[in-house]
């Protein structure tokens, strides 16, 4: 018997087989070595060496493929029905469907808005600054002197300093 084989590694070839098929899935997914190797419980390497492979390619090329026309087949589905939907939220908005409640017509009236650019405004600038007791003292007189607000120091039982 050859020396080479004597204490040769027995592999369960249903379980690497299922292993490969499971690495190929998330590399399609778009996962890096380290989440699968952490996800399967096996190293880095080992996820390396099968999407490396000519067949792990081959296969990672298949299911990249067939999830795109997956998603170009929903794509073509959301815009055959999106008039059917459109329709259904119109006669909602409307009060033309019978059990639409008021809460309702307006939850799917302000979404609508807001896809068209009219919603609430969600996004806030805001400004930090450090001024000094001199900064404020001259933005109490600019304002004075334009007249648009009136007198704001500390003792005015303005409640603004309390």
């Amino acid at each position: 018997m050859d020396k080479r084989f004597k204490d040769a590694r027995k592999y369960n070839i249903k379980k690497l087989w299922q292993l490969h098929e499971n690495i190929t899935q998330q590399v399609s997914l778009g996962k890096t070595n380290v989440e699968i190797a952490e996800q399967l419980d096996i190293t880095p390497q080992t996820v390396s060496n099968v999407r490396n492979s000519p067949i792990g390619k081959e296969k990672v090329e298949i299911l990249t493929a067939a999830m795109d026309a997956e998603t170009v087949d929903i794509g073509r589905r959301i815009r055959e029905f999106a008039p059917k939907a459109l329709e259904y939220l119109e006669r909602i908005i409307e009060g033309r469907e019978p059990g639409a409640s008021v809460a309702l017509r307006a939850k799917y009236a302000a979404q609508h808005l807001g896809r068209a650019g009219y919603g609430e405004i969600t996004k806030v600038h805001s400004l930090n600054a450090t001024v000094t007791k001199d900064d404020i003292e001259a933005i109490k007189q600019r304002a004075l002197a334009a007249r648009n607000v009136r007198d704001v120091t500390p003792n005015n039982n303005s409640g603004l300093f309390e």
